[in-house]
Parts: C-alpha cells; sequence; structure tokens
C-alpha cells in the first residue's frame, strides 16, 4: 500500500537517516540453519480455538521494566475475553453508508464521494502538479494501490486493481470499528465502488490525522517509542479477543474468503511458464488443510523454479505443522508503516490502517508476517524495531503453541524456510 507523500504531507515524515547497527537478532540462532528445529507434536488435537492473549515475556519490552508513566498510556479496557466475530456485512460491489459521519459533518455535507473516474481524473491533475504521475490508469493488477487524502472534507481514498484493493478489507475495518469500538483505533467506513470495466476498487474512510510511525521513527525519543509500543501491544491483545462462532474455525478472510496475505499472491509468471495451477489460498475448514497447502505451496513453487514444476498442486502432504495451534484474528502486516500517530510530543496511537491481509489465521502468523514486513520495509527504522520492540508487542509464547506442546521458535524458523521456497 502506497502513501503518497506528494499527496498527504501530513503523513510524510523527516527523511530516513543512517543508523548504526542494529541490535543482535533474539532468533538469529533458529535463523542460522535448520539443524535446531524440533517440533513435537502435541497430545491434544482438535478443533482450533481462539489464541489466548498473554503479556509480553520474551526478549524485548515488559511493561514492568520501562519507566514510563502508564497513566499517560491510552489502554482503558483490561478485559480479554474473547469477542464473537459474527455481524452482517452488507452485500454488493457498490456500497455506501449514507449515514456515516462524512454526509453529515459540516466540511462534507451535501458532497458525494468522488467515483472510480473522477478519482481517476484527480489523480492526473495531481500528477502534473506534484510530478508524481502514475505508471498508468487505470492501475493494472501488479501496481501497488494508493491511498488519497482529501483533507478539506476528511476523506482518505484507497484506489487500485480489484486484485489488489478488496471490499473484505473494508469489511475487516467496519468488524474491528463496531466490534472494538473506542478500544481499537481504525478509520472510519464510508462504503466501498467497483468499477466493473477498469477492474478498480476504492474504499472510502475517514482521514487519520497525524503520521505514519515509520515516517517519525528516527525522531522519536525512547521514551516515546517505549510508550508507542506499548500502545500497541494494547491493541494487538484487544484484536486478538476477536473469536469466530462456535463450531466454526475456518482459516480465511472474514468474510469467508480466500487469504489475502501477499505471500499466497503469486508472480503470474510463475503460474504459466511451466503451466503450474495454484489454487486460491482457501477459505480452509480447519489449520491441517491450511498447514497442508501452505508446504505443498512451498514446494512446488520451489520446484517449478528449478524447472520440475507439476500441473497442478496436491495440497495434501504430509506437513509438520501442528494442527492444533489456535486461530487469531490476525492484521498480517503490522509494520510502523500502518499505524498513524499525533503529531508533536509524547504522540499516541490515532489508527491502525493496512487491513488489506488480514483475517482468521495460526495464532503465530501476526509474528512471522511482522518480522517479514520488517525484511520488506524495513525503511529508516533498521533493526531496532524488529529485535527490540517487536518481541514484545507480539510474543510467540503466549499465542497458546507451547502449552500444546510445539517449540514456538522452531516453529517460527520452518515458517521462515517454507515462505524462503516461496520468493
Amino acid at each position: 500500500m502506497l502513501l503518497n507523500s506528494a499527496y498527504l504531507k501530513s503523513f510524510a515524515g523527516p527523511p530516513a537517516r543512517p543508523i548504526s547497527a542494529p541490535d543482535p537478532d533474539p532468533f538469529q540462532a533458529l535463523y542460522d540453519s535448520l539443524s535446531n528445529l524440533t517440533l513435537t507434536p502435541g497430545s491434544v488435537s482438535g478443533p482450533s480455538q481462539p489464541a489466548p492473549a498473554q503479556p509480553a515475556t520474551v526478549q524485548g519490552i515488559n511493561a514492568n521494566d520501562i519507566p514510563i508513566n502508564h497513566a499517560q498510556i491510552p489502554c482503558p479496557v483490561t478485559d480479554l475475553s474473547p469477542i464473537p466475530a459474527s455481524i452482517l456485512f452488507p452485500p454488493g460491489d457498490n456500497v455506501i453508508f449514507a449515514h456515516s459521519s462524512y454526509f453529515v459533518s459540516p466540511s462534507s455535507r451535501g458532497t458525494d464521494l468522488p467515483t472510480p473516474s473522477h478519482i481517476r481524473a484527480d489523480l492526473i491533475t495531481r500528477a502534473f502538479t506534484s510530478g508524481h504521475f502514475p505508471t498508468s490508469l487505470p492501475l493494472p493488477a501488479q501496481e501497488t494501490p494508493q491511498l488519497i487524502p482529501y483533507p478539506s472534507v476528511n476523506l482518505l481514498v484507497k484506489y487500485g486493481h480489484e486484485s489488489q484493493v478488496t471490499s473484505t478489507e473494508a469489511k475487516t475495518i467496519l468488524l474491528v470499528g463496531r466490534l472494538l469500538e473506542n478500544v481499537v483505533p481504525v478509520p472510519e467506513v464510508f462504503g466501498w465502488r467497483r468499477d466493473v470495466e477498469a477492474k478498480e476498487r476504492v474504499i472510502y474512510m475517514s482521514l487519520p490525522a497525524g503520521q505514519t510511525l515509520a515516517s517519525r521513527w528516527d525522531s522519536l525519543t525512547t521514551f516515546e517509542k517505549d510508550s508507542i509500543c506499548l500502545q500497541l501491544r494494547a491493541y494487538v491483545r484487544q484484536w486478538r479477543r476477536l473469536s469466530q462462532p462456535p463450531g466454526r474455525s475456518i482459516v480465511g478472510g472474514i468474510d469467508s474468503t480466500p487469504l489475502n496475505d501477499d505471500i499466497f499472491q503469486f508472480v503470474q509468471s510463475q503460474t504459466t511458464n511451466s503451466g503450474l495451477t495454484i489454487p486460491p489460498a482457501g477459505p480452509f475448514p480447519n489449520v491441517s488443510n491450511f498447514h497442508s497447502y501452505f508446504v505443498a505451496t512451498a514446494v512446488a513453487l520451489s520446484q517449478n523454479k528449478h524447472g520440475n514444476g507439476t500441473q497442478e498442486i496436491n495440497y495434501q502432504p504430509h506437513h509438520l505443522f501442528p494442527n492444533n495451534v489456535p486461530l487469531a484474528f490476525t492484521h498480517g502486516a503490522l509494520h510502523p508503516r500502518n499505524v498513524v500517530i499525533s503529531e508533536g510530543p509524547n504522540p499516541k496511537i490515532e489508527a491502525i490502517i493496512g487491513w488489506e491481509q488480514a483475517g482468521w489465521y495460526p495464532a503465530y502468523w501476526e509474528l512471522c508476517k511482522a518480522r517479514l514486513e520488517c525484511s520488506r520495509n524495513g525503511g529508516g527504522i533498521g533493526g531496532e524495531w524488529e529485535t527490540k520492540y517487536l518481541p514484545g508487542i507480539l510474543n510467540v509464547d503466549g499465542y497458546g503453541v507451547e502449552s500444546e506442546g510445539w517449540n514456538g521458535r522452531a516453529l517460527l524458523q520452518y515458517w521462515d524456510y517454507f515462505v524462503g521456497l516461496m520468493q
């Protein structure tokens, strides 16, 4: 997801400056080789349950070890009991919430939401003004979606190819906003539209005030970084309270759609050069089926790269991933670029954005993906975010893995291995 700095200066931060060598990675010993990998099967097997939320104890930040005035940190809810995530979503490709704040706000009352064609025209106008001309319009499938702000009417539009911008993302934000209202900050969703001919989709949201954490990271004090990360840890624990209705334990999008995780968004050439056919990533009826798909896809793609590809994937191989890992509602791209914080000193989190990959995943997936996001989008934050703060925000030991008899850290390395086969 691209937030064009030429379009929204309030989200732009100071340029990244060189940083010193990162602190030692606490998982480095696991990265070095697969020789330390031991996944001991648990004695319990059956339907996955929501992951229990636990305080962070692995190497990283700890609320008891940081000299912070906790009264300054917004964490109003201490209840960690499960919340059934069963709300009805409006059907259709064109949904506008006429009673949302956009249509009653004095700044936007009487103003229609821009159509996809109007957004394209506006992009061209802005391009000539800013010098940042898009590759092409409409945006092709592989082009990064854009976030386009309209500050005068408190509007943020996500615009892109329909394969990149989905109504599932809008529904996910709706779900978090309604079930965790005043607990986890997310933009308000005004609606979404699809342009069938151009194969584009737009999502209309409220415009968060502030700057991304990634853009401000280098300018924050240690105290401010600690405070922000403690806030973020509290929010993660809250959205992991969301659970599927009793008797339902699918791995997939919140509206029973395939997973939109970018590791399953394969480059088209990988599926055509040797006729390899990759089925959609779910939804899967249980964790075991998902793990079978994950492993089989990784192996098939690796073979395909070496000229041994098959015509289609048989996703029922033996795998060593545990079948009794609990499921958890997962953001899927937890990174400072998707955290908006207030301006000025002692900032607080204003919004969590970038929910396009969210859904129901095995409980360890959030941490695995967050670490992968660091390697892909490190930017100016270097290794400090991953090694010092992330292990405290997302604690694998608290995801119900160790309690089922599995080595959680070895599981992370196992995940790294198979994702590496896909690259």
